[in-house]
């Protein structure tokens, strides 16, 4: 089984135990750490019934339909139990965000694949108590992608306005490299709008400024 670079790198944030997998889909990411011993047991949820059934036919297949718990569910909101871990990869970062807010405590770790607006989701986090213990980067497709591993202090943490864009972290890999000039592609257009709209820039300013550092 090859779940693809984006769910490995979300696979390799995993620390074991009991894990779950909200939005799961095709099923192939839990199935993935169950074939690979990285985890003792899974859960995996759907909002829709025919996804659900494809995460099941994949655990079927692969032969860890026994180790596995399906859930129809909107996020965690009709799942039994707490987790080890939650992953929720593969979609908007305002959704994903919404999925944390309604489920205080259910995982001891947070596993993020953002699809769009990251930006949002680690402001989200950082206002919200939670400390970003690590970001891998990755490129599937030629698009780069950030997966977010996070926990639950309490303690809310200041961040930049390029922060919630590149991250605190900053690894000098060259999947960032890619991602950076991505940020910088989307900076340069938000920019040009403020610019039009005679809006203030010094945040876009900054963001360029430190992704050009980054990149040169």
């Amino acid at each position: 089984m090859n779940p693809g670079r984006r769910l490995l790198s979300a696979a390799s944030l995993c620390r074991g135990g009991d894990i779950i997998d909200i939005g799961s889909d095709h099923g192939f990411l839990p199935a993935w750490l169950l074939l690979n011993a990285k985890c003792v047991s899974a859960s995996a949820s759907d909002i829709n019934p025919m996804p659900l059934e494809r995460c099941r036919k994949t655990a079927e297949k692969y032969g860890v339909a026994e180790k596995m718990r399906f859930f129809l569910s909107d996020g965690f909101d009709s799942v039994e139990g707490d987790y080890d871990a939650a992953f929720v990869c593969g979609m908007g970062g305002i959704m994903i965000a919404d999925i944390i807010r309604r489920a205080p405590g259910r995982a001891a770790l947070w596993v993020l694949q953002p699809m769009t607006n990251a930006e949002i989701l680690r402001a989200f986090l950082w206002d919200n108590g939670y400390v970003i213990t690590e970001e891998v980067y990755t490129v599937e497709k030629r698009k780069p992608y950030a997966v977010i591993a996070a926990e639950y202090t309490g303690i809310a943490a200041p961040y930049s306005y390029a922060d919630t864009y590149l991250g605190k972290s900053r690894p000098q890999s060259a999947e960032y490299v890619q991602y950076v000039r991505k940020t910088l592609a989307s900076a340069l257009k938000r920019l040009m709008g403020k610019k039009r709209e005679n809006a203030d820039t010094s945040c876009e300013e900054q963001l360029i400024e430190e992704c050009v550092r980054h990149i040169s």
